[in-house]
């Protein structure tokens, strides 16, 4: 029983076969999304806690100690990491790949409600944690600034105008922002005068806190209508500190903060509701750079096709097998992303190499069966018969070509870590175009070889052709020439098959290695460490000396810095640390 008859002789419902894989193909491309590397979740939980005032030994004893034992109790958890600054604690948690985030993140709240009672009573609020991907990178950094209005309004017209309507494009998942200001109030205590009354700091933060909270007033029944008592108790200026109660001895009171190309659309409109002051402007795109490298790619990929249907062409030396085998290239690619999107993949580096390798494999079937056909072809058989028994002959012999070449694949799909994960998508995407190019091997080529192959003509041998086989002869001569001499030398070609081995095992060991290959993005990030003790006031002075010398470069594009405690991206570490991201003009200049 030949799987390639029901399909030679039933011609119309395999072309509606291959019509159905090519348009389900063209809609899932049309909605595969574009990336530059598979998506991975880390299983990765950071947990914040802050203590304003506390020292970093205060925090790392008194918070992080205390966390950590309770975090490190928890199922599943590999990786632990902490760090302890002035009045700030973050623990970043790391779990194991094959456990969900949603269970991972109950035994993170279990852990601190068990943990509660070992930390401080006087915490401002208990720990928070937040689900977290290290992978995820801001996609686009736009920079507002204003010649005229202060940076308190500035903030507030990008927080309640900007932000709110870039989140409303579809693919933003957050809009984050950094580097504003907002209105605040500084208490400084007279300790003296504290003191003399026998009151603490403590109680008069107790005292700060407890006046400046919108609390609930209660209620009260009329004879017919029932009254909620409203009263707004915050304090928003700094007179309304002025008579606040601390405290009370002998009667006498004391006074005392998807998608890029839709935002960048949308900023015009924006802008136009802005006032005239405030400037937008791109700071870093990182989408440039993956829009670079997929193009490159996607041209790799084309030249790829347009090779393989020359060399086919080259070795077949006839329009029509040509054109018989190449139809196998598109159908298999085109295909392979409509499989792509219900599986939830996107078009990345990885998954583009493995359609850009696959472009070689897919032919090979063809190729056998069409030179099988052609066989039977020159020895007289008719072009219906001579497909029905090339197929039979060679069908199951593609079948186990497919399987061999896809069981190649399976240990990368049982890869564990983030490598497997990786190349999850790149094995499934190779694998997946080589079983539909088996499946458009054993399909469309027969039936159209049925109906479209002819034998070769009786002078097909003269001309391009003639010396194309005279070439291969010529080859083939010369082969079979070292095939003797390599027989009668069978002790020198061993020693050197061992050579060959040993050098590759050396080359392996000396050859660099490494996840991805190095990148240049045209961006740098540096980061500048000064004392423990340095004030926010200093550390902003040094920071802002050092961008002045860099933005003295004249390949220096943009540059955007920061004190570590504005930033999102990077935990609050503390004021003495800041970073900065320089985008160059050109990526050539970067080191």
């Amino acid at each position: 029983m030949s799987p390639s008859r029901p399909f030679i002789e039933r011609p119309v419902a395999t072309a509606l076969l291959m019509l159905a894989i090519v348009l389900a193909g063209l809609l899932g491309f049309r909605f595969l999304p574009l990336s530059a590397l598979p998506e991975v979740d880390y299983p990765t939980i950071q947990v914040q806690t802050l203590y304003p005032g506390a020292s970093p030994e205060v925090m790392s004893r008194t918070v992080s100690a205390p966390l950590e034992r309770q975090f490190g109790q928890m199922p599943g958890l590999e990786r632990m990491a902490s760090t302890s600054a002035s009045g700030v604690s973050i623990i970043t948690l790391q779990f194991g790949l094959g456990l969900a985030l949603d269970v991972a993140e109950q035994e993170v709240q279990a852990a601190i409600n068990a943990g509660n009672s070992l930390l401080p009573a006087d915490l401002p609020a208990p720990p928070v944690y937040a689900k977290v991907n290290p992978a995820d990178a801001p996609v686009l950094t736009l920079a507002i600034s204003s010649d005229t209005l202060p940076l308190t309004e500035v903030q507030n017209l990008v927080n309640t105008r900007l932000a709110q309507k870039i989140s409303q494009v579809t693919g933003v998942g957050l809009v984050s922002l950094a580097g504003g200001q907002r209105p605040a109030v500084r208490i400084q205590a007279d300790t003296k005068a504290l003191a003399s009354y026998g009151i603490g700091l403590d109680t008069l933060r107790t005292a700060i806190t407890s006046a400046n909270a919108n609390s609930a007033k209660g209620s009260f029944d009329g004879p017919q209508r029932s009254y909620t008592i409203n009263a707004n108790d915050q304090l928003l200026t700094a007179d309304d500190y002025r008579n606040l109660i601390v405290s009370w001895r002998n009667g006498a009171p004391v006074n005392v903060i998807a998608t890029v190309d839709s935002i960048k659309k949308l900023l015009p409109e924006l802008e136009a509701g802005l006032p005239a002051s405030l400037k937008v402007q791109v700071l870093s795109d990182r989408t440039t750079g993956i829009r670079g490298s997929v193009h490159h790619v996607e041209m790799e990929l084309l030249l790829a096709v347009l090779m393989v249907v020359l060399v086919i062409f080259f070795f077949l030396h006839s329009l029509r097998a040509t054109i018989i085998a190449s139809l196998a290239v598109p159908i298999s690619l085109i295909g392979t992303c409509g499989v792509m999107y219900l599986l939830g993949y996107s078009l990345n580096n990885l998954s583009l190499m493995a359609l850009t390798i696959a472009t070689g494999f897919v032919v090979d079937d063809a190729i056998v069966m069409i030179e099988n056909i052609s066989r039977y072809l020159e020895e007289g058989e008719p072009p219906f018969q001579a497909a029905l028994k090339g197929a039979t002959q060679i069908g199951f012999t593609i079948i186990s070509l497919t399987v061999s070449l896809i069981a190649v694949l399976i240990p990368l799909l049982f890869m564990s870590d983030v490598v497997g994960r990786l190349f999850r998508e790149f094995a499934m995407t190779l694998a997946i175009t080589i079983l539909i190019s088996g499946v458009v091997s054993l399909t469309l080529v027969p039936m159209m070889a049925a109906r479209w192959l002819r034998p070769e003509p009786v002078g097909g041998q003269h001309g391009v052709a003639g010396r194309i086989n005279r070439g291969f002869d010529r080859v083939i001569a010369g082969y079979d020439r070292w095939l003797v001499w390599v027989l009668r030398h069978q002790g020198a070609t061993m020693v050197v098959a061992v050579l060959t081995l040993v050098l590759t095992a050396l080359l392996y060991v000396v050859i660099p290695k490494g996840l991805f290959p190095t990148q240049d993005t045209g961006q740098l990030q540096a980061r500048i460490e000064a004392s423990q003790d340095v004030s926010y006031a200093r550390m902003s002075e040094l920071q802002l000396a050092a961008s002045r010398a860099i933005l003295q470069d004249p390949d220096v594009q943009s540059l955007s810095s920061f004190v570590a405690a504005g930033w999102r991206a990077r935990p609050p570490v503390a004021a003495r640390s800041c970073g900065r991201t320089t985008r160059l003009a050109t990526p050539r200049c970067a080191p």
